[in-house]
């Protein structure tokens, strides 16, 4: 395979992996944006989630 056809090939995978990411992050913000505040809330309380402080982001 000469280094032409590698590059090509390599570009190829790159458009696939960045259209098939750009397809997960578009059904996880529609997911997202149709649960109700509410369940999301219960949700979260069931899984102790809890978001980080401001102060623990910034670290």
């Amino acid at each position: 395979m000469s280094k032409t056809e590698l590059a090509r090939k390599l570009a190829e995978m790159t458009r696939s992996m960045e259209k098939a990411r750009a397809a997960r992050n578009a059904k996880a913000k529609k997911i997202y944006h149709q649960t109700s505040p509410a369940s999301w809330e219960a949700l979260k309380k069931v899984l102790n989630y809890v978001e980080p402080s401001l102060e623990e982001k910034g670290r």
